[in-house]
């Protein structure tokens, strides 16, 4: 019920980030079956995961700005979760009908770091709508702090 309550708010706002938001809600909802979100890891992340503990799974988190940022970030959706000895993070950014935020990937990146320095295995996930190559040496100027991953879905 939690997902429907989401997607009425959100199309009460009609905004133009309104798609993005919404491929959002139902990923996040989606991930809350423990079978679907294992087999999303295992597929696109190459993780092989078998019992993932304690799940957090947020929408439009913010996270304050670094010095050297110009705004706050707000990936779409980031999930925290560990196995056995393991801690994760993945951060999401969904771009449906609209481009990247001035230097959102290399904030999310940059906002990555603490957690790939305390032993997190980090995750940067871009998924498009439209073929929108992205350099990971700019996204990381940095230094590499997670892995990134593309993923294309074209909607007709």
């Amino acid at each position: 019920m939690a997902l429907f309550k989401n997607i009425h708010a959100l199309l009460r706002k009609g905004q133009s980030s309104m798609y993005e938001d919404l491929l959002t809600e139902v990923f996040a909802d989606m991930f809350n079956e423990n079978d679907l979100f294992v087999g999303f890891i295992k597929e696109f992340l190459e993780i092989p995961l078998v019992n993932p503990q304690n799940v957090s799974i947020d929408t439009q988190k913010t996270f304050l700005k670094i010095n050297t940022h110009d705004t706050d970030s707000r990936p779409d959706l980031v999930i925290q979760f560990r196995e056995s000895d393991k801690k994760y993070i993945i951060f999401f950014e969904n771009k449906v009908e609209s481009q990247e935020g001035y230097t959102q990937l290399e904030r999310y990146a940059d906002h990555l770091k603490p957690y790939y320095d305390n032993g997190y295995i980090t995750f940067l996930i871009y998924i498009t709508r439209y073929d929108d190559p992205k350099d990971v040496n700019i996204i990381f100027r940095s230094g590499v702090t997670a892995k990134f991953v593309q993923l294309i879905r074209s909607i007709k």
